[in-house]
């Protein structure tokens, strides 16, 4: 610290100037005094000022140099006086200094005296300190110190330090105690909470642990005993002992309850038995009873055999709903097998009703299991299998009762009604298959195959013995019709669209067109000759289009067409058997018939003109025919004995009317396609077909007879032998005779029985896909004019499709 400066008190007695007392000198020497006096007045004055002077100096210097904790800590522990090199003025400077830092240190000390009982009652708050000698020992552990460091700045203020601490000290000492006597009690609280909740969670284990109930009678009474010591201390020990009395009772008394319910099953029961004081295994405990504890007994009793029985009628209610909803899943159609998890969960439910509602869902139960194993049985059955399934159980009373034949017949006719309304549907989700999603034939032909490749597989197991089948769901083909009907597709997507199914069904493509055929019969037609091919009939195909596009357009009216000469020869050939696709070639005719020659079309009236010629052109197009690279026509229809009859692709046009006119008896007989053994044979051992009456078919009656359609959608070759009144030619057996018109080609092209010198040549069947196909050879002059015929014909391909 600076150098202070050193102050002197003024004007000093000198001890050698002599006393003057002459009486001469009183006066003198009183008036001297009362100088000096005044001096002396002066002089203290003159000090006081001074003094007032270094303290004013020294308030600014302890303030300029105030103490730290770093310094009062560092004297704490080395025992130096912190203001030693401060007190180095005089006595009035020292004091002051003393003084000033003393109120300082004290301040600091005080505050850190603070934050040291703080820091303590924080340690008791915390469980860290829970011993009464500990905490004292805590809060006074640095008292004693930090008044030594102070007594050496300044003792007094040292003094008062500590009497002020050990009197804070004191109130925190005593509110730790008060804390620790809190969280004490609260323990105790605790620990009679936990034992209280313990007991009564024993004493729950102990009645479900099902243990004799006179031991559990006896665990009863001695919890109530226990409970008078074990509370002892907590403050809520009346509270507990009432409680533990009250829920041991109402434990107790609930299971008795449930078991007398369990063991006597009917009020009736458990009346006659409280009577006669007869309780079986519970007769011990109920003769410990008191009067009024019986009575209590009896109320919970009668209360949980109301509870039990509205529970079991609640519960029953229930029960039957879900077996209903499982039984409904079963019937109509869901795999049988996804139940038997619903059964068991079913059964667990059951089990935990009584009496006579359990015994009523149990029945229900069993009759569910049983429509579970009839379905799986009746699974993938067609409708008359399951006729013959039901009527095997029907004809078994001692295997089957009604109800089983019952469930069997409810079973079949919901599976009826489902493959009525929606086979594919039915037989898709029979098989657990995925449906083909329709819109993707709206998209590319990869996406609808890709989507419809299960759908495929499922209708094609499904229909593998039928001729006729459904490819499309109801849902399905309704989204086909609607688009179709409401325009929402032009020409371009029109044609994509019958392209995409023809892709994506294959085979199956002309089934779906039958089915959308109803609705629209003109994108049927256009369809079966996109399945015919594509490429082909493009021609064709453009022409429906923009003659469909004319009369919708502009109102035409084609009711007239149908009455033409040629309309009526398709109509005799198909309308019998095939009236659908009778529909479908007159909408598709007519609308080529527009397109292919608008001239016909009166723009006043909006009538058409007909023309049978033109017309017959348009229904050999829009029937497949067309003409071929060697300039012949093929398919569409001919005329066999003056009879129209339509023919594959395959066929020449003009050729087949002499398979039927210039063919042998043994053709006939080998292309005898649905009754093999009416086939008989002549004294050479040559095949023919014989008749009703026992004789074989003349030669001359087939040469003459005509052929109707017999397509059934497995085999486009098969025709009708009729006679000029529509009688079909019928064999000993009493059949139709139907003829395939490939053996019949075969065998006029191969007419080498006359060169062999024979009528007859036998032909052995099985060997049709054998025989060797000749080109037929003509003249140059021929050809030439076959060539001729070719290009003008191409020419009217421009005009009408083909």
């Amino acid at each position: 610290m600076a150098k202070l400066p050193v102050y002197e008190r003024q004007a000093p007695l000198m001890a050698d100037i002599p006393q003057l007392q002459t009486p001469q000198y009183a006066a003198y020497a009183k008036s001297q005094e009362s100088l000096q006096r005044g001096l002396d007045v002066i002089g203290k004055y003159a000090a006081g000022e001074a003094e007032k002077q270094v303290i004013k100096e020294a308030q600014a210097y302890t303030v300029a140099n105030p103490i730290t904790t770093d310094q009062l800590e560092k004297a704490r522990s080395s025992g130096i006086n912190p203001i030693e090199s401060a007190l180095n003025g005089g006595m009035v400077w020292n004091e002051a200094v003393q003084k000033l830092y003393g109120q300082q240190a004290s301040a600091e000390l005080t505050s850190q005296v603070y934050k040291h009982y703080d820091s303590v009652y924080d340690r008791v708050l915390k469980g860290e300190l829970t011993d009464s000698a500990l905490i004292q020992e805590a809060l006074e552990s640095p008292i004693k110190s930090y008044y030594n460091v102070l007594a050496q700045v300044d003792p007094d203020e040292a003094a008062r330090f500590y009497n002020q601490s050990i009197t804070n000290g004191s109130s925190y000492y005593r509110k730790a105690l008060g804390e620790l006597r809190t969280k004490e009690l609260a323990r105790q609280d605790d620990i009679a909470e936990s034992n209280f909740y313990g007991m009564v969670r024993q004493f729950e284990i102990d009645i479900q642990s099902g243990i004799d109930p006179g031991i559990l009678f006896q665990k009863y009474s001695n919890a109530i005993e226990q409970a008078e010591s074990l509370f002892q201390n907590s403050s809520r020990k009346e509270s507990y002992k009432t409680d533990i009395q009250t829920e041991f009772t109402r434990a107790l008394y609930t299971h008795l309850g449930k078991e007398f319910v369990n063991e006597f099953g009917t009020k009736e029961k458990m009346q006659e038995a409280f009577d006669k004081g007869d309780l079986g295994k519970y007769s011990d405990v109920w003769n410990n009873l008191l009067p009024t504890q019986k009575n209590s007994l009896k109320d919970i009793v009668d209360k949980e055999f109301t509870r039990v029985e509205n529970q079991n009628n609640k519960e029953a209610t229930k029960l039957k709903a879900k077996i209903e909803d499982v039984s409904k899943k079963i019937t109509e159609g869901t795999d049988p097998r996804r139940e038997t998890e619903a059964i068991a969960t079913l059964k667990k439910d059951s089990d935990k009703l009584s009496g006579a509602k359990k015994d009523e869902v149990d029945v229900e139960i069993a009759k569910l299991e049983l429509r579970r194993d009839l379905r799986e049985k009746m699974k993938n059955k067609s409708p008359a299998e399951m006729d013959a399934y039901v009527e095997r159980l029907n004809d078994n009373p001692e295997l089957y009762p009604d109800f089983a034949v019952e469930i069997a017949s409810e079973i079949r006719d919901k599976a009826k009604t489902q493959i009525k309304s929606d086979p594919v549907g039915y037989y898709v989700k029979q098989d657990e298959g995925e449906l083909g999603d329709v819109q993707t034939l709206f998209m590319d032909s990869e996406t609808a195959q890709a989507s419809f490749e299960d759908q495929n597989a499922i209708v094609n197991k499904a229909y593998a013995d039928e001729p006729i089948k459904k490819i499309l769901t109801t849902s399905q083909k309704q989204y086909i019709v609607d688009a179709l009907s409401n325009d929402q597709l032009d020409d371009v997507a029109r044609i994509d669209l019958a392209k995409n199914i023809v892709s994506t069904f294959g085979p199956n493509a002309i089934h779906v067109f039958n089915e959308i055929a109803p609705k629209d019969p003109l994108f049927a037609q256009l369809g079966s000759l996109a399945a015919e091919d594509m490429v082909r009939n493009k021609g064709t195909m453009s022409l429906i289009i923009q003659g469909r596009a004319a009369i919708k357009g502009q109102d035409i009216s084609v009711s007239n067409l149908r009455k033409s000469a040629p309309a009526s020869l398709v109509a005799n050939a198909l309308g019998v058997t095939h009236p659908q696709e009778l529909q479908n070639i007159y909408a598709a005719a007519d609308a080529h018939y527009i397109a292919a020659n608008p001239d016909k079309i009166n723009k006043t009236d909006k009538k058409v003109t007909i023309d049978d010629e033109l017309y017959e052109q348009s229904l050999f197009a829009v029937m497949g025919g067309h003409i071929g690279d060697d300039g012949k026509r093929y398919g569409g229809f001919t005329m066999i004995n003056g009879g129209l009859v339509p023919i594959d692709k395959q066929y020449a046009t003009d050729d087949v009317s002499a398979y039927v006119t210039d063919n042998s008896r043994v053709a006939f007989a080998e292309a005898l396609a649905n009754d093999p053994s009416a086939i008989g044979f002549d004294s050479r051992g040559l095949p023919m077909i014989m008749g009703q009456n026992g004789e074989p078919y003349s030669l001359v009656d087939l040469n003459a007879a005509q052929l109707k359609y017999a397509n059934d959608y497995t085999n486009p070759n098969l025709y009708t032998l009729v006679d000029a009144n529509n009688k079909p030619f019928v064999t000993i057996n009493n059949k139709p005779i139907k003829v395939d018109m490939r053996v019949l080609q075969e065998f006029h092209k191969n007419q080498t029985e006359k060169i062999m010198g024979v009528n007859d040549r036998e032909f052995v069947r099985g060997t049709l896909d054998q025989v060797v196909r000749e080109n037929y050879r003509q003249s140059p002059k021929a050809l030439e004019a076959q060539r001729k015929k070719g290009k003008k014909r191409q020419t009217r391909r421009e005009k009408i499709g083909y």
